[in-house]
């Protein structure tokens, strides 16, 4: 695995075993920064990431993902973003989350609100609670 990019917020990897992206978010504890900013430079190298080595698949691991999302955060990261990796050939992305999380806040409704934004032929997206599960789906495509 070649690390591209690390930051506050998270690393993300390129995995050339399943030629995949895969974005680990950190653990934050008593943060002192730009929450904003921070996300918008690690999702940004996401981007550069997805770009530079032409993948059509992406694992986010968001077990730590404790900081809020705003709304304006979720739409600058559609249009600056997910469009553009639609776009330029994502086509299946795994999320892992905590499963009460899963359960608590119904995520699967909130990826199936971002799958809308996108035409048919968008990136399948799926959601799991058990990263290994996670690994092997997007290993399978």
């Amino acid at each position: 695995m070649e690390i591209y990019y690390k930051g506050k917020l998270g690393i993300i990897s390129y995995d050339e075993d399943i030629n995949a992206i895969i974005l680990k978010s950190a653990k934050l504890e008593g943060h002192n920064f730009a929450i904003d900013e921070e996300y918008k430079e690690l999702i940004s190298k996401y981007l550069e990431a997805f770009l530079h080595y032409k993948v059509e698949k992406v694992l986010m691991d968001l077990r730590d993902f404790v900081f809020p999302m705003t709304d304006e955060m979720e739409k600058w990261t559609q249009e600056n973003i997910s469009k553009k990796t639609a776009a330029n050939g994502l086509k299946y992305v795994a999320y892992v989350y905590p499963q009460d999380i899963v359960t608590k806040f119904g995520l699967e409704n909130y990826v199936e609100d971002m799958i809308k934004e996108f035409e048919s032929n968008g990136p399948v997206r799926l959601i799991f609670s058990d990263y290994d599960k996670a690994y092997q789906w997007i290993k399978s495509k």
